[in-house]
């Protein structure tokens, strides 16, 4: 019985990862973009990498998240959530 959840549990982190990231993206983005509009301090990237790990999803590299952050807070734009899933896990992507 124990094997068969672990092994359930393997399968299914693809998919979990997928809906949580577009969940916490959509979250932060929505947050972002008052920010933006309200002109208060827009969120830092640690808010965004603190609720995905409080949610149990562990990435290796924070670098393109930070970069892609960055650029749209140069540019004034809004980050798009599927964006933030593919930086923080390129694994996901639909074109695998």
């Amino acid at each position: 019985m124990k094997s068969g959840i672990s092994s359930l549990r393997r399968r299914m982190v693809l998919a979990r990862t997928h809906i949580v990231l577009d969940r916490l993206g959509e979250q932060f983005c929505i947050e972002w973009h008052v920010a933006r509009v309200d002109r208060k301090p827009l969120p830092e990237w640690r808010t965004f990498t603190r609720r995905t790990y409080a949610a149990g999803i562990m990435v290796p590299n924070l670098f393109p998240l930070i970069n892609y952050l960055d650029s749209c807070r140069e540019k004034d734009e809004d980050p798009a959530p599927y964006k933030l899933r593919m930086m923080m896990a390129p694994w996901t992507s639909p074109n695998i």
